[in-house]
């Protein structure tokens, strides 16, 4: 299960190798030797795999588009004075060159997701399985495996989803038979009802907060 020492081509560079490394190292220490070989784990030690905010967004170039997005963008940053690799969150103000993606309004990335996209690009299942529980792969997996569409964000996927399972709610309008998924619905209710959800009733708001939860189920 050794990594390639050659980058695909995506934009990994030393440092995305030094961030896996380091991911390695503090998740299964173990699992150094098999994955980087003798020669390498020693280089890298050397180096004391320091990265620091401009590696991570070296990392986050590589993977653009395929994030999910988020309100706030948070950059793990790397201590100075850390062999161990403790992170600290920062947020990042939106601008050209912050590691946003262009066309995009924020996204966030951690070094976990990083690493996750470091092997998958490279078809490391094996290594995915080792690393990353099941419940984790599915929730950084943005690819459809039913029809290999790639959702932009985790409610993108699981209205995709619906669509396969052909799920639906009804509106919790008394007489209304408008059917859809939790975010269709909300904008059917100004819509149709000149309603926010605010302005449910106590009945229309427990209807609604299930739909929402059967729906993320």
């Amino acid at each position: 299960m050794v990594c390639d020492a050659t980058p695909s081509g995506s934009g990994h560079s030393a440092e995305a190798e030094a961030l896996v490394y380091n991911f390695v190292k503090r998740k299964k220490p173990g699992l150094l030797l098999e994955m980087f070989g003798e020669e390498r784990c020693h280089k890298l030690e050397k180096r004391n795999h320091f990265y620091d905010r401009n590696s991570l967004l070296t990392m986050l170039e590589a993977v653009k588009g395929r994030l999910p997005m988020a309100k706030d963008v948070k950059i793990l940053e790397q201590n100075d004075d850390s062999s161990n690799a403790q992170a600290e969150e920062r947020s990042v103000d939106k601008t050209s060159d912050n590691g946003t993606c262009p066309g995009r309004n924020k996204v966030r990335i951690t070094p976990d997701l990083a690493v996750f996209y470091y092997f998958s690009e490279r078809k490391q299942e094996g290594a995915l399985t080792t690393l990353f529980d099941e419940e984790t792969r599915n929730d950084y997996d943005q690819k459809c495996k039913a029809c290999g569409k790639v959702a932009k964000n985790a409610t993108s996927r699981r209205r995709h989803v619906a669509e396969h399972l052909k799920l639906s709610y009804k509106c919790v309008f008394e007489g209304c038979d408008y059917k859809g998924d939790p975010s269709v619905v909300s904008a059917h209710f100004a819509g149709r009802h000149k309603a926010k959800v605010s302005d449910l009733n106590e009945e229309q708001l427990f209807k609604y907060k299930q739909m929402k939860v059967d729906f993320a189920e």
